[in-house]
C-alpha cells in the first residue's frame, strides 16, 4: 500500500508560526517579569507561567483537533467509496439470487 504525501494545510502552518511566537515571546516576556520582581519567583511571575503554560496548551489542543478533523475527513471519503462498492456487491447478489430463483423455477415446472 502507497502512502500519500500530506501537505500542510494554511491553519497548520498558521499555528506553527504563532505557537513559536508564543513560546519565544513567552519566555521573553517571563524573563522580563522574572528580573522586574527582582529574582525573586512572586505571585505575578506564578501567574504569567501558568497563563503562558495553558496558552501553550491552546495551541496544542488546537494542532491536535485540526490533525483529528483532516483524519476524519479521510476515513468518511474511504467509508463513502467502501459503500458504494457493498451496494454494488448487493445489487449484484440480489441478481444472482434472482437468476436462480428463476432457474429453479423453471426445473421445477419442468417436473
Amino acid at each position: 500500500m502507497m502512502v500519500k504525501k500530506r501537505n500542510l494545510t494554511v491553519f497548520e502552518k498558521l499555528i506553527l508560526v504563532v505557537g513559536l511566537f508564543v513560546v519565544v515571546a513567552g519566555m521573553f516576556f517571563l524573563q522580563k517579569l522574572l528580573s522586574l520582581s527582582g529574582g525573586e519567583f512572586t505571585s505575578t511571575v506564578l501567574i504569567g507561567v501558568a497563563i503562558w503554560l495553558i496558552l501553550i496548551f491552546v495551541l496544542i489542543l488546537s494542532a491536535i483537533a485540526e490533525n483529528g478533523r483532516e483524519e476524519l475527513s479521510t476515513i468518511i471519503s474511504e467509508n463513502s467509496q467502501e459503500i458504494k462498492l457493498l451496494r454494488d456487491i448487493s445489487r449484484e447478489h440480489l441478481s444472482e439470487v434472482k437468476l436462480l430463483r428463476q432457474t429453479m423455477d423453471q426445473v421445477v415446472k419442468k417436473r
